[in-house]
């Protein structure tokens, strides 16, 4: 059986996406930790602005940046670091 769940009501009290600023003045907390402390696989990109919003960041189990992706990377692109990061947790 399949059941719908409304996000949009405003009496859920389930917020899944909200519109946030990403860059700049106002930017989200997330996005400005995620910029600041990532370990930068963008070439030429240290520090720099988000491009787009299909931007990719892996976070490690402790919550701590691992890597950024450019929106047009598949996660096959990402495979690599997702499986140091796995064997890593696993120790």
């Amino acid at each position: 059986m399949l059941h719908k769940l409304n996000f949009n009501d405003e009496n859920s009290g389930v917020v899944v996406f909200d519109k946030v600023v990403v860059n700049g003045d106002g930017a989200s907390d997330a996005y400005v930790f995620l910029q600041r402390t990532v370990q930068n696989n963008l070439p030429n990109c240290a520090g720099c602005m988000v491009t787009w919003n299909y931007e990719k960041f892996l976070v490690d189990a402790d919550g701590r940046a691992f890597g950024r992706y450019y929106p047009a990377a598949s996660p096959l692109d990402m495979e690599a670091d997702i499986e140091r990061l796995l064997a890593d947790a696993g120790r």
